[in-house]
Parts: C-alpha cells; structure tokens; sequence
C-alpha cells in the first residue's frame, strides 16, 4: 500500500434511526495514514502511521439510551497528494461534528470512492445517563465481539477491529 490514506467514521443514525435529525455525525477524519512497503514489514504484519494530527479527533459512540442500534461506518480513502480540506467542510472540528456528508466531502476533495469500509453497530442498553457503554460490534449482519465497560475499552476495541480490517487489505494488494 503505497501513498496516504484518510480514515473516516460517521454515524448516520444521529440522533436516532427513526430520526437521524442531526445525522452524519463525524467521530473522526484523519488524514495522513501510511503503511509500510511490502519490503520492510512481514507481510502477516502491516503496522500503520498517522503522519499528521486529525482534522476531527476521535470521539467515542454513545448512542442515547432512547435510540435503537446505531451503525458506525469507516472508510479508508486513497488520500492524493494535493489533498485540503474542502473549503465547504472547515467547520469540522472537535466540537462541531453534525450534518457532514462523507459522500459530497469525498468528491470535493477529490479522493474517489473508498479502498476500503466497514462498519459495525452499537446500542445503548442503559436507562441511566453517565452509565458504562454496553456495545456489540458487527460485521456482514454477524456480531464479532461484545465490549462491556469504559469507552477507553470501547474505543481500543474498535480501533483494533479496524486495524484488523486495514492490516488484511494491505495483505491483499500489497
């Protein structure tokens, strides 16, 4: 896998499914991911680099307590080397997350249709605000794993989910 990569995860069920009112909500863009060439890494192995500080930091899912399974979808874009954020998506920050649309950022930033995706579902199934996360990650309609606990488990979880998924799709063209 040569060149960058951005990685982005959006949430289109927010606030909820049944009225996704606010919906994308943006969890994380990150540009910049390289991989190492095939000759300097074992090929069961692809450890991968973020090169540069996120456009939007990474935030946990918290699907509220009223809402059904939310779907959280990450897509891994071949990242061209003129990349900018487009001047429409510059609001995007660590506190303004709502109504992004990976589809028009995709286009307008020239980066083509994803290399890669995946996503994976979470519900909250707390009545209690300031509760523990209870999550099931999903894949393909199967569940893979059920995290119980702080986000901090949560969040380590799902990036090793996806580095999972990276690490097998750079086996496969690499």
């Amino acid at each position: 896998m040569n060149g960058d990569y951005l990685f982005a995860l959006v949430d289109p069920d927010a606030e909820s499914p049944q009225n996704p009112n606010i919906s994308q909500y943006l969890h994380f863009l990150q540009p910049g991911l390289t991989f190492p060439s095939s000759s300097s890494a074992p090929a069961a192995s692809y450890p991968a680099t973020f090169n540069s500080a996120p456009i939007v930091p990474y935030t946990q899912p918290a699907p509220p307590s009223f809402s059904t399974a939310h779907r959280y979808i990450g897509l891994l874009f071949s990242q061209p080397s003129n990349f900018t954020v487009p001047t429409n998506f510059q609001q995007y920050n660590a506190t303004y997350r709502m109504f992004f649309n990976i589809t028009t950022f995709a286009a307008e930033a020239g980066l083509g249709a994803p290399v890669l995706a995946s996503y994976f579902l979470v519900s909250n199934q707390t009545m209690a605000a300031n509760a523990t996360t209870n999550a099931t990650a999903t894949s393909t309609g199967m569940p893979i794993a059920t995290f119980t606990g702080e986000a901090p488990t949560f969040r380590v979880a799902w990036l090793c989910i996806m580095a999972g998924v990276v690490g097998a799709y750079a086996a496969l063209v690499v």
